[in-house]
This record gives C-alpha cells, structure tokens and sequence, in this order.
C-alpha cells in the first residue's frame, strides 16, 4: 500500500469512529428523552388521581344535591302532564 492509501484509511477509520460516537450520544439522549417523557405523563396521571381521590369527599355532598334537585324537577313534571287530567275530572264532577 501507498502512503496516500494508507492516509486516507486513517482518516476514513477517523471519522467513523467520531460518527460513531455522535450517534451513540444521540440514542442515549432520545433513550433519556423517551424515559422522561414516560415519567412525565406517569407523574401528571398519578396526580391527577390522587386529586380525584383527595376532592372526592367534598364532590360527594355537591353531587347528592344535584341528583335531589333533578329528582324534585322529575316529581313535578309528573305532577304537570298528570294536572290536565286531574283537572278534566274535578271539571266532570
């Protein structure tokens, strides 16, 4: 082999091997970003759980007056499509 041959293998092999390690520094961060990543959206779900279960028990009484307010309007609207009948009666009589 010639000198020039042998120069540019060197630097051939040079830059594959800097390649090289610009692509392992480039699958260790995306392997980092990726696990951050997970933990990230793990922590806001957990959070966000653990809100729900601490609230509950002030949601729980707000939700009771919701349904007893929504079961006093059904009660009158029974009262309201059975009034004209009531009053057809009460009319008969």
């Amino acid at each position: 082999m010639d000198e020039e041959t042998k120069k540019l293998i060197l630097e051939n092999t040079e830059i594959v091997r800097k390649t090289l390690e610009v692509t392992q520094r480039i699958e260790k961060r995306l392997f980092w970003q990726r696990a951050l990543k997970t933990a990230k959206w793990v922590i806001i779900i957990a959070l966000t759980a653990l809100g729900f279960w601490q609230i509950q028990p002030y949601i729980d009484p707000i939700l009771g007056l919701y349904q007893n307010l929504f079961g006093v309007l059904g009660q009158t609207q029974n009262l309201q499509q059975n009034f004209p009948a009531d009053l057809q009666k009460l009319l008969v009589q």
